[in-house]
């Protein structure tokens, strides 16, 4: 499972959690205090701020190719 951090009241938590919605990926959001820009947490790698979880994303799916909507990439 995928974790989001996000700064407490984060305006576009909406936005952010869009492409793992679309993709049905398994994730969860947490809020941190202290924290300035989003991050995913992906085992033991992290990817900071907005660019850095479009590379996820990307990552996602260049490993999944076509299949990376389904249950097999949860």
């Amino acid at each position: 499972m995928l974790i989001l951090k996000i700064p407490v009241a984060f305006p576009e938590r909406a936005k952010l959690e869009a492409p793992f919605k679309e993709l049905s990926l398994a994730y969860q959001v947490e809020e941190s205090p202290g924290l300035v820009q989003p991050m995913a947490l992906s085992g033991k790698k992290s990817y900071d701020g907005q660019a850095g979880i479009d590379t996820l994303i990307a990552e996602m799916q260049d490993y999944y190719g076509d299949d990376y909507n389904c249950s097999c990439a949860r």
